[in-house]
């Protein structure tokens, strides 16, 4: 499998009458916009100048495949490396028994190849186990790389109907984790439906990386919140919100 090719581009939320539509923005209540690709980005979507590309829920650029971990391919980085850091374990768990025998009894042949090997794989082993528990943390919290390490607020756009005009521009801390839905709904939305296929490069992320499930909690702390910055304005600037 050519981790390169898979496409990183979940589950939509739902259009419910009335309900306020909650979307990432900039400062000024415009749709995030990519200058270089000359499209709008959708919600956790960023640009990698290594491929020259926007990339849906971005999670890094890797050089060890050569492309940027996304949305589709995500389930598939994350496998790649559980298995190498198992492999990893096996070898030097596997090989150290053998170098000890020949180093305390001397009855055989100590092979230099094995004993690079062991090291390579003690080194490996330790980076992946840190790294593999570092990103099984990211998926249970559903998280991405880049929004852990970013720990900046984020603007985000409140519409209260569909007509483009009524809205507010709120403040998002990055404390409040508008896409964590729980431990299962975040495990399955990248690892799939289907317990028999977690742990099987098969099947991918669930829906279509442009839109996610919320945190009930926190989208209605921030429509709260924007209900409120609207409610405070003057009659006059609140009469120029709606009409713009």
């Amino acid at each position: 499998m050519d981790l390169r090719t898979m496409e990183p581009t979940s589950v939509s939320v739902r259009n419910i009458p009335n309900r306020p539509r909650v979307s990432v923005s900039r400062s000024d209540g415009l749709p995030r916009y990519c200058e270089v690709c000359r499209c709008s980005k959708p919600d956790r979507t960023h640009h990698c100048k290594d491929c020259n590309a926007c990339v849906l829920k971005m999670d890094h650029h890797c050089p060890w495949i050569g492309g940027c971990v996304g949305h589709y391919n995500y389930k598939f980085f994350y496998l790649f490396t559980l298995y190498t850091m198992l492999y990893a374990i096996w070898t030097f768990s596997s090989g150290l028994p053998l170098i000890v025998q020949a180093l305390v009894y001397r009855d055989i042949e100590l092979d230099p190849e094995w004993v690079v090997l062991i090291v390579l794989a003690f080194l490996f082993g330790a980076l992946l186990i840190g790294f593999v528990g570092a990103h099984t943390y990211y998926i249970l919290k559903n998280e991405t790389t880049i929004e852990h390490i970013s720990q900046r607020p984020t603007e985000v756009r409140v519409d209260f109907d569909e007509s483009g005009h009524n809205y507010e521009v709120v403040t998002m801390h990055y404390n409040e984790k508008l896409w964590d839905v729980g431990y299962v709904l975040n495990w399955r939305a990248v690892m799939g439906r289907n317990p028999w296929t977690w742990f099987v490069p098969l099947t991918g992320a669930l829906g279509n990386g442009c839109s996610f499930p919320f945190n009930e909690a926190v989208y209605n702390k921030i429509v709260e919140r924007a209900k409120h910055q609207r409610d405070s304005l003057e009659p006059s600037a609140a009469h120029f919100n709606l009409q713009r």
